[in-house]
């Protein structure tokens, strides 16, 4: 409860920062929904649980997925999906929203260095 907590405060502060009005909430949430359920269809109930547990501590998309030991089809199904998302994005922001989305990737600190004491 207390991880769907914090991304759900996440995504507010995420949405507030983009300004985001209300329509374009409601499409990226969709784009999310869907995007979780197509991701779901393509991985195993084992290695869905250890997305759900990878990205519980934090390990972030990329290295919990590398740690799926997924096979190439499945690589290449979550290119698709990811993609696609991508692409949903880009249609529902504007291009100053795009250019604050770059910038934050930019800015952020990588992942090995995100949690270190």
């Amino acid at each position: 409860m207390i991880v769907e907590q914090a991304q759900a405060s996440k995504k507010d502060s995420f949405e507030q920062r983009l300004g985001l009005t209300d329509d374009q909430k409601a499409k990226t949430k969709e784009i999310h929904d869907n995007t979780r359920a197509e991701i779901a269809k393509i991985l195993t109930p084992d290695q869905q649980a250890q997305l759900k547990t990878a990205m519980q501590n934090h390990q972030g998309w990329r290295r919990a997925i590398a740690s799926l030991n997924l096979t190439e089809d499945q690589k290449n199904q979550l290119r698709q999906v990811v993609q696609s998302q991508k692409t949903q994005m880009d249609e529902v922001l504007t291009a100053e929203q795009k250019q604050q989305i770059q910038q934050m990737r930019e800015n952020r600190p990588s992942q090995g260095q995100q949690h270190n004491p």
